[in-house]
């Protein structure tokens, strides 16, 4: 099954690039948009996997984007930050971003960046979380009480 991937970046040839390069790595799916307005029009209707995200996000600024984002569902949020000095990265991370690549960046470095937080996401899909008696499957839906016989709670 192929990874979902939005990128936002408000420049429309670095975005295009970006997506045809990642492309070639594999068989993602993706979204781009050039402003955050878009990309919450595209978060309204369709689920990512993991966004890739300029920091300077037009129109809504890179906290709030990620703050929105992360309520409509995305675990897994990169910021593409300019220099990588440390400001910008502590905003990237402060941000609420799971982490930050610096401009110029090797297609390399990019992709095992996206492939380890994709792994991480394949983890905790697959987790089970026990809460008391309750244990709640990572891909099942529904709940199971830990008795003696396994029996279904709804």
């Amino acid at each position: 099954m192929a990874c979902k991937i939005l990128l936002v970046d408000s420049n429309e040839r670095e975005r295009q690039v970006l997506a045809q390069r990642l492309a070639l790595f594999g068989d993602p799916i993706i979204g781009q948009a050039g402003n955050s307005a878009e990309a919450l029009a595209l978060l309204s209707h369709e689920t990512f996997d993991l966004a890739l995200i300029e920091s300077a996000v037009p129109d809504l600024g890179a906290s709030d984007f990620c703050w929105v984002a992360r309520r409509r569902g995305i675990r897994s949020l990169l910021l593409v930050v300019g220099n990588g000095g440390d400001s910008e990265t502590v905003l990237a991370l402060e941000s609420g971003a799971n982490d930050y690549i610096a401009r110029p960046f090797g297609m390399s470095a990019l992709l095992a960046r996206l492939r380890a937080h994709l792994r991480q996401r394949q983890l905790s899909d697959d987790a089970d979380f026990h809460v008391g008696p309750f244990m709640f499957p990572g891909r099942a839906r529904g709940c199971w009480c830990a008795a003696p016989t396994r029996r279904s709670c709804g």
